[in-house]
């Protein structure tokens, strides 16, 4: 049996809600995937996109990817990588963080050729890319994958590729030939087929926000193995059991003591304190009772809890006096009480997006924490 190993969107120094232990919970977690990867003897890692939850990670997760690259290469594993959104350095100047580790090798724009036990293994890789040079990127891709296609062996092409770009309509897709598609940026785990092969996305290794909770309760957070000794690729999941808990749950406002309870139920039997989101729903709702009841029934049995008002009733309908959308959206922000400052940073989000997609809006968002800072 041939097996590699596939991750994706592991996020080291991620700090989810500005928590120390939730840094600690991703570098926890990743440190689970790697046991299982030198348990199972798998001889190849292939992380597709996102190692890093930044290009300038925290001194602690550098140090967790040099103790677990180091163990991966202790026992023979060699490791490959693309860069996602994350660890991709925005300015031309910069170099990614994965470049510090002599162990994991990049293979962004190029192809590979290896020999796993007695096989011989052809890995061709894609960074993420912008939107608007997806075209350009293709075409740079098609010498490399056309030197992947000349190659005897299984191919694998390697990709930080959004799941929304299949559905573009005119958009180029990754080129078919390959055996099995490493993919990453999504965080829940999903399969599209390219030319009869699979291409998995295995979903980040830890929750890393609120809207994947609810797939994590079906299905888990991990990474898959692929076994390529066969004709077709088999996947299997491998689902990582110190992700720290999280429960969202949606109470009217007369029944919150009652789902107070069970939450106390269910966070007393947790691993590990978990994380709470708890959305009320009611009209006049007195926000100061309900942090009160969240106080006295939660302290000491979660990590932390968040929770969120609903108002129901009462209000009228949002209705534009314009038709124009920065219009539109100055009027619907200042109609939920909010100033100008904020309806005017709305507006500079939606034209971000709307010129550059999500690489621009995620510009826009670092340069004003910047100003923020710097203030």
């Amino acid at each position: 049996m041939t097996l590699i190993a596939h991750m994706a969107d592991v996020h080291l120094g991620h700090r989810q809600y500005g928590s120390a232990e939730r840094e600690q919970d991703v570098y926890e977690a990743f440190e689970e995937a790697v046991d299982a990867v030198l348990r199972e003897r798998a001889k190849v890692l292939l992380i597709a996109g996102d190692l890093f939850d930044g290009t300038r990670p925290p001194v602690r997760a550098l140090l967790k990817a040099r103790d677990q690259f180091g163990r991966l290469a202790s026992y023979g594993v060699r490791v490959f990588c693309v860069l996602g959104d994350h660890d991709l350095p925005k300015r031309t100047d910069e170099v990614p963080p994965t470049m510090l580790f002599d162990e994991l090798t990049h293979i962004g724009h190029r192809t590979v050729q290896l020999e796993v036990e007695g096989m011989r293994l052809v890995l061709t890789g894609l960074d993420k890319v912008s939107p608007s040079l997806l075209q350009t990127a293709t075409e740079k891709l098609r010498p490399v994958h056309e030197e992947a296609m000349r190659s005897q062996g299984k191919r694998v092409m390697v990709a930080h590729f959004p799941l929304e770009w299949f559905r573009r309509r005119g958009s180029p897709l990754l080129p078919e030939g390959y055996h099995y598609y490493a993919l990453g940026h999504e965080h829940v785990r999903s399969t599209v087929w390219i030319g009869g092969s699979p291409a998995v996305y295995p979903g980040s290794i830890e929750i890393i926000s609120r809207d994947e909770v609810e797939y994590w309760e079906r299905f888990g957070k991990g990474f898959v193995f692929v076994d390529l000794s066969g004709d077709e690729p088999q996947v299997h999941d491998v689902k990582l059991s110190s992700v720290r808990p999280q429960r969202v749950s949606e109470v009217p406002h007369q029944d919150i003591a009652k789902a107070l309870d069970e939450l106390r139920e269910w966070a007393s039997g947790s691993p590990k304190k978990p994380i709470v989101h708890v959305r009320v729903r009611g009209r006049d709702v007195d926000r100061g009772k309900v942090v009160g009841a969240l106080e006295g029934a939660l302290k000491g049995l979660v990590l932390l809890y968040r929770y969120e008002v609903i108002e129901e009733g009462g209000d009228e309908a949002f209705e534009p006096k314009s038709l124009d959308i920065p219009s539109i959206l100055r009027e619907y922000v200042r109609s939920r009480g909010l100033g100008p400052e904020v309806a005017e940073l709305a507006v500079r989000v939606y034209e971000a997006y709307r010129s550059g997609g999500e690489d621009a809006v995620e510009e826009l968002i670092d340069r004003r924490l910047s100003e923020v800072v710097g203030e």
